[in-house]
């Protein structure tokens, strides 16, 4: 049993959690005094990161021997930088991001793909709708820089193309410079932004929105991520923190009402309704469409493509070896899931 849709996770809330049969911990039972773990996350706390929220708050973290912290990132905080340099265990990223970093020497590897799919798409409203990204050459179109160009850098290489060949403007965390008309194409993700535009009165009937697998070269987001060292020096605690993951995960989507609960309650700032829909755009992508997808998986023939189009779009100097970007070791070690 991989994914929600054989889940056996109570769907009556979280009051039963505590009681909830945890598997044995393959290697070894959790130490007796918990563990410390830094987790970084790419951006604020919300439903997009519930799976681990979820394991701390109920505790499926700690019935693990693991005391985790759960950092918020932003742009101002990069997972990356803080993994690198050791104030933060593990980190959550786009894994385009971490080919890069190794390429630079950065000793940083990619454990687990909690997402099977990236996050990212291109919108235009429908006015503006286009054939080809020829179009676009000289008008101005809204990124996320610091690597999250990488799909939209491929798309445009595609066609015969470079990010000089467009306006580019830095984006910033709002939609106004799309709204507003200052971009014509606004790069968004499919947890948020593009439901906020819906939330806006542009149903997808009004926008044209582009993904990067109609090119060929989507690249999966929110990478779970580790450096060599922790890798080595704290492999057990690793392997508890992705089997909590896993089951946190499970139980935020099998019980939809009271993870939005949980998550307004620990951080007020956020929208009940807004959670909601986000939470209902994860689960396809962490456990995929049909929900049988296993936590985590990676596919070496599909990482290896997304190297070779990072390299084709000059994204990278050249083909890397891939034991040193991606390790899943650890996921086979994760202990069996209960029948349904």
């Amino acid at each position: 049993m991989s994914g929600p849709s054989r889940r056996t996770v109570l769907r009556g809330g979280f009051a039963a959690v505590a009681g909830l049969a945890i598997p044995g911990i393959a290697g070894a039972l959790p130490p007796a005094v918990p563990e410390k773990l830094v987790l970084h996350l790419e951006w604020l706390p919300q439903a997009e990161f519930a799976g681990y929220i979820v394991a701390r708050e109920l505790g499926l973290f700690s019935q693990r021997g693991l005391d985790v912290a759960i950092v918020p990132g932003g742009p101002d905080h990069p997972a990356l930088a803080k993994v690198a340099t050791g104030a933060a265990d593990i980190g959550i990223g786009p894994s385009s991001l971490m080919f890069v970093a190794r390429a630079k020497s950065v000793p940083v590897k990619i454990i687990a793909l909690p997402l099977q799919d990236s996050i990212f798409r291109f919108v235009l409203k429908a006015e503006n709708r286009v054939v080809s990204l020829r179009q676009l050459a000289g008008r101005p179109v809204g990124l996320w820089l610091g690597g999250d160009e990488a799909e939209f850098t491929a798309m445009a290489m595609k066609q015969g193309m470079t990010l000089g060949d467009f306006k580019v403007i830095k984006q910033d965390g709002t939609l106004t410079g799309f709204l507003q008309d200052r971009t014509v194409l606004s790069q968004v993700t499919t947890t948020n932004e593009l439901i906020l535009l819906r939330k806006e009165g542009y149903p997808d009937a009004e926008l044209q929105i582009l993904s990067p697998s109609d090119y060929g070269v989507a690249m999966p987001s929110d990478c779970l991520f580790t450096t060599d060292k922790v890798l080595a020096t704290r492999r057990k605690a690793l392997v508890r923190f992705l089997d909590g993951a896993r089951e946190g995960w499970r139980t935020a989507f099998a019980n939809n009402d009271a993870t939005v609960k949980l998550l307004v309650s620990r951080y007020p700032t956020l929208d009940a309704g807004h959670q909601r829909e986000q939470l209902n755009a994860m689960e396809p992508l962490v456990f995929g469409p049909g929900g049988d997808v296993p936590f985590g998986q990676m596919d070496p023939v599909r990482m290896e493509r997304v190297q070779q189009e990072m390299v084709t779009a000059r994204l990278l100097p050249g083909v890397q070896f891939l034991p040193d970007i991606i390790d899943g070791s650890l996921l086979k070690e994760l202990p069996d899931l209960p029948e349904a």
